[in-house]
């Protein structure tokens, strides 16, 4: 069996690709900095992290006008780690950098921040 075990999995869109039929997808999955799977949900799953050590969190600021910072905290799991993904006007994905699970996260006006997470133990 092939391992398609991906560093981010977004599920549960809409994502607009701008390709196939209609230009919309379920999910995708990145590995290594490249996308590496659109398609629906059900098929992502096949990409997804298999010892469940890894969580992807996506926030989106609709605001126009105002940042957000805010603590990160989800119940039942302790992140030790983390990378940042961001998307905006001017942003296509971007790494934007790492995520040491206790520090401020900053969301800026009019993006979608993705975290790519790992829990500690890991």
């Amino acid at each position: 069996m092939i391992e398609k075990k991906s560093d981010l999995v977004i599920r549960n869109g809409p994502i607009y690709t701008v390709a196939g039929k209609d230009g919309w997808a379920q999910a995708l999955a990145v590995s290594e900095g490249r996308i590496v799977f659109v398609g629906s949900d059900t098929d992502a799953a096949a990409y997804v992290n298999p010892d469940n050590t890894k969580l992807t969190a996506v926030i989106i600021n609709t605001s126009a006008d105002t940042d957000i910072s805010l603590n990160l905290s989800i119940k039942g799991i302790s992140v030790s780690k983390g990378e940042i993904y961001r998307s905006s006007q001017n942003e296509n994905c971007i790494l934007a950098g790492n995520y040491n699970g206790e520090e401020i996260l900053k969301i800026p006006k009019s993006s979608v921040t993705t975290l790519s997470l790992f829990s500690k133990g890991d």
